[in-house]
């Protein structure tokens, strides 16, 4: 559903959206992985 469809349905009250992140850091603090949550894997 596009955010367009949404907001048609929904209106115009405020839209809650939860998202994750991990970044894993090596002991240099550098970072070694990084996954987005919203890429569908």
């Amino acid at each position: 559903m596009s955010a367009v469809n949404l907001r048609a349905v929904w209106g115009h009250r405020p839209l809650l959206s939860v998202g994750v992140s991990v970044l894993i850091l090596d002991e240099y603090g550098r970072v070694l992985l990084q996954r987005p949550g919203d890429d569908g894997l």
